[in-house]
């Protein structure tokens, strides 16, 4: 049965029972949390499988051509291979683009901290918002599921930067607060109207938010938006770190 299925049939078994509301809302954090990760899960599979086959397979193709370039004395085909050796080399550019933004590789193999750099880096590229990440260097134990959670957090609120906030820079801090990792997205744009974010949602990107709050609240974290027209938006996500000695470092 997969996830969604399970999120139907969640739904539907709510109608005309007595359930105490207070779990039915619980259960369905839960659920919601649940899919969450397991997307997370396929996207990376998908990047693994689009960078061992279609990546690969282009950079034999451009070796090929450069040995057909350097074996033919053809001027003009020599000129159209590398006309499509570039081609090539653009095209294994954005694949790669891609494929870090289906999974991001170095949140997997270097951890949150550089993988959050790199995002707000190309964010900075793409979009002309000047961002800087800080770090308070304290050790941040993390499980892989909260890992990849916070991960998309931090993307999800980028993303609304960009979209809504108009702003021209922006700051993400990454905190330890005795047991709780703390992370902060704060901008210089427009702002918005604080109080009715999550009761509107669907609107100024209220969805994102939304989303964001209901998969961290079955694992004891919050979301908090501070943020009214004129002045600016600051996002506080906080999440109970893994302790004992557990977990991998952020």
């Amino acid at each position: 049965m997969t996830l969604n299925r399970e999120l139907q049939q969640e739904i539907t078994s709510r109608k005309g029972t007595e359930d105490d509301p207070l779990i039915y809302h619980q259960k369905l954090r839960s659920l919601t949390s649940a899919l969450a990760l397991a997307e997370e899960r396929k996207c990376r599979r998908i990047a693994a499988e689009v960078h061992d086959r279609i990546i690969q397979n282009l950079a034999i193709a451009k070796i090929t051509l450069g040995t057909i370039k350097s074996a033919t004395s053809s001027d003009e085909a020599a000129k159209k291979t590398c006309e499509v050796i570039a081609l090539i080399d653009d095209t294994i550019q954005d694949t790669r683009q891609l494929v870090s933004e289906i999974a991001s590789p170095v949140l997997y193999e270097l951890g949150l901290l550089p993988a959050v750099e790199s995002l707000t880096q190309q964010t900075e590229e793409r979009h002309g918002i000047a961002f800087s990440v800080s770090d308070d260097s304290k050790p941040k134990p993390l499980s892989d599921d909260l890992r990849v959670l916070l991960y998309r957090a931090v993307r999800e609120l980028l993303k609304n930067t960009v979209q809504h906030a108009q702003a021209d820079s922006a700051t993400v801090s990454i905190t330890r607060d005795g047991d709780q990792i703390c992370i902060k997205v704060e901008d210089d744009g427009r702002g918005f109207d604080a109080g009715k974010t999550i009761s509107g949602a669907g609107k100024t990107g209220c969805y994102g938010l939304f989303g964001i709050k209901e998969q961290f609240q079955p694992l004891g974290g919050y979301l908090n938006v501070d943020s009214r027209p004129g002045h600016g938006t600051r996002v506080t996500l906080a999440a109970p770190l893994k302790c004992h000695g557990q977990g991998i470092e952020a």
